[in-house]
């Protein structure tokens, strides 16, 4: 996390406030999208295999 931290802070610093506000606020929603794109396409391959096996 402290390293997270300090990279959100090196950005702070190399940009606007507003934007990294902005960027803080979304990258939950990001990282939550991409988690949910790989669980998906993990179960729709783990499927797709299924189907290829049967």
């Amino acid at each position: 996390m402290a390293t997270g931290k300090n990279a959100t802070a090196a950005v702070a610093d190399g940009s606007t406030l507003p934007d990294d506000k902005t960027l803080s606020e979304l990258r939950p929603w990001i990282i939550t999208t991409v988690v949910m794109l790989v669980i998906w396409g993990l179960i729709v391959t783990t499927f797709g295999v299924l189907g290829l096996v049967k």
